[in-house]
């Protein structure tokens, strides 16, 4: 489903549904914004947005949206406190997704 609105938005987008494979791919790709479920396999969402938070260089400020079916105040501050800049509750509706990506869209893009 979020492919298909990103795609409808112009966004290009590079997809993982692991949670070592995104923290990897922040650093070697270092996209714009990185979409985060919060509920991957292998390493929570949370767990990997704190380890790029970590990281030396330019990938440790990679905006980060995180996504999830939890809507608790608890579970926001919780991706908050990770290092997350942002938080949608599934379903993504396509507007709210959109506002959060403009938020950090580089200067330069081209819209």
């Amino acid at each position: 489903y979020l492919k298909e609105v990103l795609s409808d938005l112009n966004i290009q987008i590079i997809y993982t549904r692991f949670g070592k494979e995104a923290i990897r791919m922040a650093e070697v790709n270092k996209p714009d914004v990185l979409l985060m479920d919060i509920h991957l396999p292998e390493l929570t969402g949370v767990e990997a947005t704190r380890r790029i938070r970590a990281l030396p260089g330019t990938a440790s400020g990679i905006p980060i949206i995180g996504i999830s079916a939890l809507a608790s105040d608890g579970d926001r501050a919780r991706a908050h406190s990770a290092g997350m800049n942002a938080y949608l509750v599934k379903p993504v509706v396509p507007a709210r997704l959109a506002e959060a990506l403009a938020q950090f869209r580089p200067q330069d893009a081209v819209t």
